[in-house]
């Protein structure tokens, strides 16, 4: 899906048919129509706005999200300039009495190097299902998911990516 095309089918719709474009119009979502292709969408990160790198990518497949984190090393954390919001202060202030919040802390600084998520059961990412044997068919589809479309985009992580433990 890009802008690209979606504002050339609204603004001249004639134009789209002699050209060659990466990206496809996403008219149809915004008009309340079906979308074909839309069954996934694929997030990538690569640094902080201080220039801190943290690759990741991520797989959003209907009620799932599957995230890679290669950085995460168990010793590396994660910080962004919203580690310094108010959001956060309050976070670390209330983990000190309350050990489920501050184990949500380390989940956000630490993170782990896969993440899986269920949002029919798990609307706001609280439950990481990576490492639970009950979901590992669903860990290892999204992961080939994820390992098709880095190799598709030439994504320079691929190799490693392949590579990595399962």
């Amino acid at each position: 899906m890009d802008l690209l095309p979606t504002l050339l089918e609204i603004a001249a719709p004639d134009a789209l048919s002699g050209l060659s474009l990466d990206g496809r119009s996403f008219l149809p979502a915004l008009t309340g129509g079906e979308q074909e292709g839309c069954e996934e969408a694929v997030a990538t990160f690569h640094t902080t706005k201080v220039g801190r790198s943290y690759e990741m990518r991520a797989i959003y497949r209907g009620r799932w999200a599957y995230i890679w984190n290669p950085w995460s090393d168990g010793i590396t954390a994660f910080h962004s300039a919203s580690e310094t919001g108010l959001a956060m202060q309050a976070l670390r202030e209330a983990a000190r009495t309350e050990p489920q919040i501050a184990a949500r802390v380390q989940q956000l600084l630490f993170r782990a190097q896969e993440e899986l998520y269920d949002f029919d059961t798990d609307r706001n990412s609280l439950v990481d299902l990576a490492r639970d044997p009950a979901y590992a068919s669903d860990l290892a589809a999204l992961r080939e998911r994820l390992g098709r479309w880095m190799k598709h985009c030439e994504d320079p992580l691929c190799a490693r990516f392949a590579a990595r433990p399962a």
